[in-house]
């Protein structure tokens, strides 16, 4: 109890990440640790009166960024054991099953987001590179691949946010004091299902911005319209 009288409801040893589902009835939390707690809220702010439902393990190091798409209910989880984990949803608020990931990164994971239809993902590195992540349904698992050839950033990239419109453009923050926007067009795309000021992008892996912030970038984020 504060001085104030009012109660300070904690999650310990402390929160490193945290999302919420789509209408905030379930919230995956990571205490610091390798592992995910995943509670039914009660639809209440009051957080000892939350519920536990499930704790997930398949990380082996801290996880650093989570992201829970609100339309295909799929949880993206990244670490700093190098891994990217998509969880699927089963038929219990507890069922949590892990898709396999494949991502060749040889340093830790330190953001991941989803794009606006949950089709694709990035996820931002201390190695400096910007992977995109799609679903192979030949294979059966979810595989990312770099950008582009070199890293996109000389130090880590701490935030990435695809463009929230079109989703063929990709930004990143990194701690070498850059701002970039790269472009991220799938194969199969096509122009009739674009939008936004990026609807009309076509490439893969181009650099369409690059700004220099002469100091760490932290966080990135992008208006609604993407202008």
């Amino acid at each position: 109890m504060s001085e104030t009288g009012m109660s300070t409801n904690r999650i310990l040893p402390g929160v490193q990440c945290f999302a919420w589902n789509k209408d905030g009835s379930m919230a995956a939390i990571c205490p610091t640790n390798n592992e995910i707690w995943i509670f039914e809220t009660q639809s209440t702010p009051d957080v000892s009166k939350w519920t536990k439902v499930a704790t997930l393990k398949e990380h082996f190091s801290v996880i650093s960024s989570l992201d829970w798409h609100p339309k295909t209910n799929l949880l993206l989880s990244a670490s700093t054991d190098r891994s990217i984990i998509v969880w699927e949803q089963g038929k219990t608020s507890s069922d949590f099953q892990p898709q396999i990931g494949m991502i060749k990164e040889q340093k830790a994971n330190l953001d991941a987001t989803w794009n606006h239809d949950g089709t694709s993902f990035c996820v931002g590195s201390s190695s400096g590179n910007v992977y995109i992540g799609t679903y192979s349904e030949a294979n059966n698992f979810w595989v990312a691949h770099s950008i582009t050839k070199k890293p996109a950033h000389k130090a880590s990239v701490v935030c990435v946010r695809f463009d929230p419109l079109s989703g063929r453009a990709v930004a990143s923050a990194s701690l070498d004091g850059s701002i970039q926007i790269n472009s991220c067009c799938p194969k199969d795309a096509t122009s009739s299902s674009a939008q936004g000021p990026f609807g009309k992008v076509t490439s893969y892996g181009e650099t369409l911005v690059n700004i220099q912030a002469n100091g760490w970038c932290n966080f990135i984020s992008w208006s609604p319209n993407a202008s």
